[in-house]
Formats: structure tokens, sequence, C-alpha cells
């Protein structure tokens, strides 16, 4: 099924923008949901995740990513689900859980290349060269509030509201243009 949800940049096709070691995509994950109330545990064992959640880390599956914002808090982000299937597949999973739709209140931008963490690293105050792998937190970056998805030091994807998303992409562009 076509992506029919607009751009969060603008236009139609989702925006990418190289230079060298730095790439920045926008991303069109198909379902965005906040679970709020939900054990990590409950969560390993509703997705059969091989550990539960770590506070500050991710888990994923069948391309799906839980990634922790809180106690009991968890983004979910799902690549090929409906926005309305994947919420009533977590609300069924997690009855203890509420579940929240995002897919329309987000724009998410792919860092990746040997320089993305370095770019990271200019307008966020978390020291990236002590994060694990498929750590997740919330953040700023410069004066924009994101959810950070650090897979490995060449690939992280931020998560921002969507009305900051041309801005976002602008600053990430002007950084950019720095590491060329």
């Amino acid at each position: 099924m076509a992506d029919k949800r607009k751009s969060a940049l603008g236009g139609g096709a989702p925006k990418k923008f190289s230079c060298a070691g730095f790439t920045v995509t926008e991303l069109r994950p198909s379902a965005i949901a906040q679970l709020s109330g939900a054990p990590a545990e409950n969560l390993r064992g509703a997705f059969s995740l091989a550990a539960a959640p770590r506070a500050g880390g991710s888990a994923a599956i069948d391309g799906a990513r839980f990634l922790w914002n809180g106690p009991g808090m968890f983004l979910a982000v799902a690549g090929g689900a409906a926005p309305e299937a994947w919420c009533e597949q977590l609300s069924a999973a997690l009855p203890e859980a509420a579940v929240t739709d995002l897919s329309h209140a987000r724009c998410v931008l792919r860092l990746a290349g040997a320089a993305a963490a370095d770019v990271l690293a200019t307008g966020c105050p978390v020291d990236c060269g002590g994060l694990e792998n498929d750590s997740s937190f919330a953040s700023h970056f410069g004066h924009f509030n994101v959810l950070v998805d650090f897979r490995h030091r060449g690939e992280m994807d931020l998560y921002a509201p969507r009305s900051f998303g041309e801005a976002l992409w602008g600053h990430l562009r002007h950084l950019g243009v720095e590491f060329s």
C-alpha cells in the first residue's frame, strides 16, 4: 500500500540530503504509537522480544521498534502496518496500557554515515561517544525536542513534532555543510 501521508517537509516524495560522511533522510514509518503504562516485561512477553527494553534502550522484532521514553512508556513504531491496525494490535496485546496514535504527529529524520554521531553531538547535550547501540533517549537538539533512536554510531533516527520538521531539516542541512 502506498503511503499517502504528505511529507512534513513539503512536497510529495521523502527528502534526502547528503554531503561528505553524512546523510539526512526523511522517513515515513507506517505507524507510530505512544504506549503508556506498559511494564517492559509485559511488552517483552506480548511481542516475544528477546529482552525487555531497558531504561534508555530499544528493542526490535519483525519490522517493529519499541523505544523506551520513560518508566512504563514506549514509542512503538511499525514499518508495514496501518496506524489503526497497529494501535488495535497494541491495545489487544497490552490491555493495561493506554495507546495513542502519533502517526500523523511526528516527523522522522534518519542521520546516517561516518559523521552522523558527530553531527548529533553538535546540537545534543548527550555524550554520543558513550552511547550503546540500540539506545533511545529524549533530549533537545538545538532548540528542538526530539526522541533519538540511536541504532549505532553510523545510524540514528530523530523523532520530532511534525510542525518542527522543516526547521529541523534546515538545521541539520546547515550542520551537515560544516562536515563536508
